[in-house]
């Protein structure tokens, strides 16, 4: 009988959505309430040296309902020593965000996550079909850490949608 109910339970388990909470990562360095749980991608090189050996990872952090909205950080770690200049990084940052999407910048405007430079930023597709924030971190070190925080959101997305996903940019932290 214990093992009928438990089998019962795990089986609701599997159809009731994922709860959120605060996603926290040490490896990565950041926690945030995602709206629901996320999924972690696997890290891919995402800058090379002149030999094409990797010196940064990049890894995605996502919650998403397709056709609706996204919660997403992209954090790009180095693995070798290296000096980015910060206010060029995130000058950057939002511009080819932006341009991969051939969206368009709304917004953009410098600031500060946990002491850190940021820029806060808006964007909205070409084709209107979605729009959404972002912040840009640099974490200065030698082997330094860029943080592309994102919420995207279409017309399907309800207003606790967006108050979620609102939600999720503020508590963003780097740790």
């Amino acid at each position: 009988m214990r093992m009928a109910m438990l089998a019962v339970a795990a089986a609701f388990l599997v159809f009731v959505p994922a709860q959120a909470g605060t996603y926290t990562s040490d490896q990565l360095g950041f926690s945030a309430e995602f709206p629901i749980d996320p999924e972690v991608g696997t890290p891919q090189a995402s800058e090379t040296d002149a030999k094409g050996k990797a010196i940064a990872n990049s890894v995605i952090v996502q919650a998403r309902v397709l056709g609706m909205w996204n919660a997403m950080v992209t954090v790009d770690s180095y693995i070798r020593p290296a000096k980015i200049d910060a206010a060029t990084t995130l000058a950057a940052m939002p511009k080819l965000f932006v341009g991969q999407l051939d969206g368009t910048l709304t917004s953009s405007k410098a600031g500060k996550v946990d002491g850190k430079p940021a820029r806060f930023f808006s964007y909205t597709t070409k084709d209107k079909s979605s729009s959404g924030k972002g912040i840009a971190i640099v974490v200065a070190g030698a082997k330094p850490r860029t943080y592309l925080v994102l919420t995207s959101a279409t017309s399907m997305a309800s207003a606790e949608n967006n108050a979620d996903l609102e939600k999720f940019l503020a508590s963003f932290h780097v740790k």
